[in-house]
């Protein structure tokens, strides 16, 4: 699911269609403060182009560039047309935080990273960045509707605690009062636990 499509979804579901209470970037940050909280094994899926050096066939990935780095998920080697092939002769050294390509000695592959002028690394990595609208959440049919109750949960907590906002919302809300809101926010948080004792443990990756 897109995460625009996602933020026209929290809209209606808070009967503010036109973001007057939350704005689109608004509730994008909602999405991205809340999908930790559904599983730790959601990362972004992110692609760099890596150094190799070519006597070790070994990339350094301790530096601040990769802080957030859980697991390479591939690489992909690029030749001077812009063509992409998979490689699938690497290691990655989690402790020491470096990845070897050295192609087996038996048995070598077509193709050698040595002769290539660029290799991408894709990795999965936990962002510290808000989420842009083409950034695609892919979740279990499970999982997004309890990503949306957890993002209408957190939208209420905001609005009980910023009085601009609830005074915002009830120009088209109606009646509604702290009490009213608190009640919502708490049958909400009953049902966001039931729902994650529903879950599998699958890793889920935002592909950007």
């Amino acid at each position: 699911m897109k995460v625009n499509v996602l933020v026209k979804q929290l809209m209606n579901s808070m009967h503010d269609p036109n973001g007057i209470v939350f704005d689109a970037p608004e509730w994008r940050a909602i999405i991205s403060q809340t999908l930790p909280d559904i599983s730790s094994d959601i990362a972004h899926k992110k692609s760099s182009e890596i150094v190799m050096n070519k006597t070790t066939y070994q990339v350094d990935l301790s530096g601040t560039a990769y802080d957030e780095l859980i697991k390479v998920l591939g690489i992909l080697l690029e030749d001077s047309n812009g063509k992409f092939i998979p490689y699938d002769y690497w290691t990655y050294y989690e402790t020491k935080r470096f990845l070897d390509l050295s192609p087996p000695r038996i048995d070598a592959p077509l193709y050698d990273p040595a002769n290539f002028p660029k290799i991408c690394m894709e990795w999965a990595a936990y962002s510290t960045t808000d989420l842009g609208d083409d950034s695609i959440i892919e979740l279990s049919l499970k999982a997004i509707p309890l990503l949306r109750k957890m993002c209408i949960k957190e939208a209420i907590n905001r609005v009980m605690m910023d009085r601009a906002k609830l005074d915002r919302y009830r120009s088209f809300a109606g009646e509604v009062n702290e009490y009213w809101l608190m009640q919502l926010s708490n049958n909400l948080t009953r049902e966001i636990e039931r729902d994650k004792l529903l879950l599998s443990n699958k890793s889920r990756i935002v592909s950007y």
